[in-house]
């Protein structure tokens, strides 16, 4: 026997549905108030209610009291709502009357799942689209696990459309969705889309943070076309034959310019001489200097002795103690007294002075310049004791001498450029390196002998190539590539800059000649091949070298051309992806801002992109109509 209106609202009351009461107070009526009310039965429906379960399991139930009986009871209000259109914020849900919302909240949770399964077909899709715009992972959770299978492809459908894809909260996206439901459930909503919305998913699924394995074997077992069963591992033969020729030029640039250097293994350790390659001062070669002077200097270390003896001396003095070294400390030669600390710092900006106008000087500074290079020539313990000079010669020519023929044997001839501003010419005679009639007692600093030119600290040697030496009077080279190389150092370092000049062209010149839609991608590969390329080539090198793999020639050319070939492929793949996420557009009424498939800069979709696979989502997923 049907309950009376009066015994359900004795149930709701006792349940807490205030709702529900105060619309049945207020002469809501019941549908088919005089027939038993519809629920579900143990197993769950799909499409609805269909009326539940036997008369005996009903009769058991109502024997359990008042309380378990309201809590099966489905509650007609809700669809009564949805029909009469009392959404939040509609004027149809104007006080007293409560919206399909309040309605809800007010229903107990074992209540909840009935009401929804009794609701019609149409009345499913109105609830689906209403909270479809709303953030309750609860609620959500519960809607999509009860409503029917139409419902749950028309929710699917509705994320797509709106590009809301992956979502923190419920609704979770189109891909949070389908990962929540069963297998067979999942299957059943994948077997009611259509073939080009299938593709969108797949596409997609690289970015969805859900169990892409399941829902890409359940693609597969819809639409083997979309997602083939077994996918095969296929290597991108055609971009790396894309990518090789300009990675390659890339690579060659910077790997040449290190071959051109001749010997790497320089330092006290081979880890010092590594570190020396990551430095400015290294690469500063690179950029060819218009008004610079070649010249050479046989010595056994770098970088220490390419610095005065001054540099070294100053800091071997512990801070706060005045200097002892033999030119602040002693009288030298016939002078009357040391120089000071501040004379021998000043004597790079009388260089400069000296050069721009050799009539600048005053009297005092000419002195000055004239006793510190006589001294400095004078003996090479003087030397030693902290002088402001260091001594180059200018490379003979080809068939002629060592100009310096005193020295004994040093490991390496070492040639490097100038600004010929910064160094004191002291082949011949001047105001400079001669001394005033004063002072004929001092010997005259002029040394043609040796071709000498006195470079100081701050002349800034940009090196060019280090000679590995056998002897250093006859100036023989140890045999091998990297001989051959710092012979052929100024070949190899122009072919390095043309190499590089090659390289950035080819870039200009794909940026400018690609599609309008896939030039941003394209400016991330050009930017991250190049970079990465360069910088590829560098570390490789130096860690050759810091690692004694190999310290010059051949080897550390190939060292550089590996390293940089595999970080320009890496820069170019990493540069288009990081281009392709930053482009990707944001979904709508996602204030999450996370990416989903396909859009400008994004995954390229297949047949006609954007414009192609999502036109058939661009209009609304289905017609509320029932």
């Amino acid at each position: 026997m049907a309950p009376s209106i009066a015994g359900i609202a004795a149930m709701q009351r006792h349940a807490g549905n205030a709702a529900t009461i105060e619309l049945l107070e207020r002469g809501a009526r019941l549908r088919s108030l005089n027939s038993p009310l519809q629920r579900c039965g143990a197993t769950k429906c799909s499409d609805g209610c269909n009326g539940g379960s036997d008369d005996r399991a009903d009769e058991q139930s109502d024997e359990r009291g008042v309380g378990a009986t309201a809590q099966r009871l489905v509650d007609p209000l809700l669809g009564q709502g949805l029909d009469a259109g009392r959404l939040p914020g509609s004027a149809a849900a104007h006080p007293p009357l409560l919206d399909v919302v309040q309605i809800y909240d007010r229903m107990p949770p074992d209540h909840k799942r009935d009401t929804i399964r009794a609701l019609t077909r149409g009345q499913q899709l109105v609830w689906v689209t209403l909270w479809l715009a709303r953030r309750d992972d609860a609620t959500w959770h519960t809607i999509i696990e009860t409503v029917s299978t139409e419902a749950r492809t028309y929710a699917v459908r509705s994320l797509m459309t709106a590009r809301r894809m992956n979502e923190p909260r419920g609704p979770w996206g189109a891909y949070g969705v389908l990962n929540g439901l069963s297998d067979t459930d999942q299957l059943a909503v994948l077997n009611q889309l259509g073939e080009p919305e299938r593709r969108i998913l797949q596409q997609g699924l690289a970015t969805a943070p859900i169990d892409r394995i399941r829902l890409e074997r359940q693609l597969a077992q819809v639409d083997p076309d979309v997602v083939p069963s077994i996918r095969p591992v296929s290597f991108p033969l055609a971009w790396v034959a894309d990518e090789l020729p300009p990675r390659t030029l890339t690579a060659a640039g910077p790997s040449a310019y290190m071959a051109s250097q001749g010997a790497h293994a320089v330092g006290p350790t081979n880890a010092s001489s590594g570190m020396r390659m990551i430095r400015t001062r290294y690469w500063s070669a690179m950029i060819p200097s218009p008004r610079a002077i070649e010249l050479q200097r046989i010595l056994n270390e770098l970088p220490q002795d390419l610095a005065p003896w001054l540099e070294t001396r100053l800091a071997e003095t512990p801070p706060g103690t005045a200097p002892t070294f033999r030119w602040v400390s002693k009288n030298i030669g016939a002078m009357d007294r040391p120089f000071t600390v501040a004379e021998l710092q000043s004597i790079p900006a009388l260089v400069k002075k000296f050069n721009a106008d050799r009539n600048s000087l005053t009297p005092a500074e000419a002195t000055l310049l004239s006793r510190t290079v006589s001294l400095h020539v004078d003996s090479i313990d003087v030397v030693r004791g902290g002088s402001p000079w260091v001594s180059w010669s200018v490379p003979p020519r080809k068939g002629q001498p060592e100009p310096v023929t005193w020295s004994g044997d040093r490991k390496f001839r070492v040639r490097a450029t100038f600004n010929a501003n910064d160094v004191l010419d002291n082949t011949r005679a001047s105001a400079a390196n001669t001394l005033s009639p004063a002072d004929s007692g001092f010997v005259a600093g002029v040394n043609p002998d040796e071709a000498e030119y006195l470079a100081t600290a701050e002349s800034n040697a940009r090196v060019l190539t280090v000679e590995p030496l056998r002897t250093s009077v006859k100036g023989e080279l140890v045999a091998g590539s990297t001989a051959w190389m710092a012979r052929n150092a100024t070949q190899l370092r122009w072919a390095g800059r043309g190499m590089i000049i090659v390289s950035f062209a080819i870039s200009g010149y794909r940026i400018a000649t690609a599609d309008e839609v896939k030039r941003a991608h394209v400016i991330g590969e050009e930017a991250g091949g190049q970079l990465f390329g360069l910088a590829g080539a560098v570390l490789a090198g130096a860690a050759c070298v810091g690692f004694g793999i190999a310290t010059g020639g051949v080897g550390l050319l190939l060292c550089g051309m590996a390293g940089g070939l595999l970080g320009g492929m890496a820069g170019s793949a990493v540069g288009g992806s990081a281009v392709d996420q930053l482009g990707r557009p944001t979904a709508p009424n996602d204030p999450f801002g996370l990416v989903t498939p396909g859009g400008p800069g994004g995954q390229e979709l297949v047949g006609d992109g954007a414009a192609g696979d999502w036109a058939v989502l661009a209009g609304p997923p289905e017609t509320l109509t029932y």
